[in-house]
């Protein structure tokens, strides 16, 4: 039976027409390249190239052979594709989560639960999309907003998060103690890039938002420290940075603001589920 690497040289010399060149760009002696093909031709039972003064010619038999061999190739790529991505979901807990909150106490829980175990993360607004990669089986835990009521499915409420505005003593706004986002006109706001639905809400309830972007974070803690902007914080992003600056928290009102999350998963990764609330 013929190899792979076989069926790699017939294709290569299909391409270059020549074995000299051929076995330049497959790295081998152009003398263990040509017994490498009569040893094929042999197993197979028929030629599949006419040698012609400086070039080969490719039979009939040679061309379709060619053609055979470049999907079986295809195929064989796909194959360790997809036994790679597959081998690597059964080891690793994978987790989508609608904002950063959920993940600082779900990562190093399932760490620890299960060791042999690789984890990985990503924030992504879009619900629906959660729930989607969820089916697909992209990931094996979303945590949401709302809870997933469906076949096959199991959810569990996690954790509440409540939002607040952070700013200095002397701010116009600290006299307040609660606000709605639409109050909150035409402010100058520090913001973290990556949270998660936050962002959305925001932008959506807020009337003519001027956000100063971040992406890193520790450059958004050392700014929003030092500066006399706004900045949000949640009761969980304060307690678990324990941040030691000088800022009256105003909370915000807005239903949507003060949230549950929920962690969903299928029925057969229930094992990775946190207790519940």
């Amino acid at each position: 039976m013929f190899e792979l690497n076989q069926l790699e040289q017939l294709v290569t010399i299909a391409k270059y027409g020549t074995l000299s060149e051929a076995a330049q760009k497959l790295y081998i002696s152009q003398p263990a390249l040509s017994r490498s093909m009569q040893k094929f031709e042999k197993e197979l039972g028929f030629p599949l190239f006419e040698h012609k003064k400086n070039k080969v010619i490719m039979t009939p038999t040679g061309v379709l052979a060619v053609s055979y061999a470049r999907e079986l190739l295809r195929r064989a790529k796909e194959m360790q594709s997809q036994l790679t991505l597959y081998h690597k979901t059964r080891n690793t807990i994978s987790i989508g989560s609608c904002a950063p909150a959920p993940l600082w106490e779900l990562v190093p829980m399932l760490s620890e639960r299960f060791p042999d175990m690789a984890i990985a993360s990503e924030v992504q607004a879009d619900e629906e999309l959660l729930f989607s990669k969820l089916k697909e089986e992209v990931y094996r835990i979303v945590t949401t907003t709302s809870p997933l009521e469906e076949e096959r499915i199991v959810c569990r409420p996690f954790r509440e998060e409540k939002l607040y505005l952070a700013v200095p003593d002397d701010h116009e706004l600290a006299s307040c103690s609660e606000l709605y986002l639409k109050d909150l006109k035409n402010l100058t706001i520090i913001l973290h890039s990556r949270i998660g639905f936050w962002y959305d809400l925001c932008m959506r309830e807020m009337e003519n938002p001027n956000f100063i972007m971040h992406d890193d974070f520790d450059q958004f803690i050392t700014l929003t420290s030092a500066s006399t902007l706004p900045h949000f914080v949640t009761d969980i992003s304060h307690q678990r940075f324990r941040r030691t600056d000088n800022r009256h928290l105003i909370h915000i009102l807005d239903p949507e603001a003060n949230v549950t999350y929920y962690c969903s998963c299928l029925e057969e990764n229930e094992m990775y589920l946190p207790p519940a609330l």
